[in-house]
């Protein structure tokens, strides 16, 4: 999957270098995170206009209007409002399988989720991964990995979008232990310590 690529290469990218994400840095240079993000929100309006507009000409007899530009831009706004809401919804009722459906979604649509929302969906992966949530998934795959897929792509995108915490990191460590990587989580480790030190000398 293209979308899985994507962020096992940023999340490898903030472990070897400690990329900086969006609360980062403080100057005005676009990061890699949100470059990523930009270029697939690209992607994914091209996908969504492509798809609109092959409808339409069934439609319309092969007549094709829509482009990119002709799109809300309240689309992204609207969809950060209803994911906000969703995650509060998961947090209050200690529920997963919303959170499951909607996460992909996200990481496809390249959206940009505030950090309050972004914290909201790490509680929840957290709270969740500790009760054993998303084992029904791992156990219908077959494959334990995916347990902690999602966990850790949220981890990835909270550290990016913000900074590490100890919340993040331990989610990341306890998905590397799953599955017997004791050296990455050590590298893990080792990255979180520096992101510390690095704010430390600010």
């Amino acid at each position: 999957d293209d979308v899985d690529e994507i962020w096992g290469r940023l999340d490898e990218s903030w472990r070897e270098t400690g990329i900086a994400g969006r609360g980062a840095d403080g100057g005005g240079e676009e990061s890699e995170f949100d470059a990523e993000l930009r270029a697939q929100r690209g992607r994914f309006l091209s996908a969504l206009v492509e798809r609109r507009n092959e409808e339409k000409s069934k439609d319309d007899g092969g007549r094709i209007e829509l482009t990119v530009d002709d799109l809300n831009p309240a689309f992204f706004q609207v969809a950060n409002h209803m994911l906000g809401a969703l995650g509060r919804f998961c947090a209050r009722r200690a529920r997963s399988s919303p959170l499951e459906v909607a996460w992909p979604k996200v990481l496809e649509s390249g959206l940009l989720l505030p950090v309050d929302v972004i914290s909201t969906y790490l509680y929840v992966v957290g709270a969740m991964t500790v009760s054993n949530a998303f084992i029904s998934k791992a156990d219908r795959s077959g494959n334990a990995r995916d347990r902690f897929r999602i966990p850790g792509q949220v981890a990835t995108y909270h550290d990016l979008a913000s900074r590490p915490t100890e919340s993040s990191i331990s989610l990341r460590i306890k998905g590397l232990a799953d599955k017997g990587d004791a050296r990455t989580a050590e590298e893990y480790l080792e990255s979180f310590k520096r992101s510390i030190a690095e704010r430390e000398a600010e």
